[in-house]
């Protein structure tokens, strides 16, 4: 799938959703887990939750 157009357009119909903060990062041996809320809100974000926008949480993990 090609989400944009060209290097820095979005095609038409897409929206991106931007992490604005960093809640939690786990590090175990070969991987880096960040899980980051796309929307601020009030207190902690809650696993399972949408209030808070999508749930950004990429895994990092080197090349084998």
């Amino acid at each position: 799938m090609k989400f944009t157009d060209g290097y820095w357009l979005l095609r038409e119909g897409v929206t991106a959703a931007h992490p604005v903060e960093v809640l939690d990062v786990t590090a175990q041996e070969g991987t880096l887990e960040i899980h980051a809320p796309t929307r601020r809100g009030p207190g902690r974000w809650p696993p399972g939750s949408g209030s808070r926008g999508p749930r950004r949480a990429p895994d990092f993990s080197p090349w084998s």
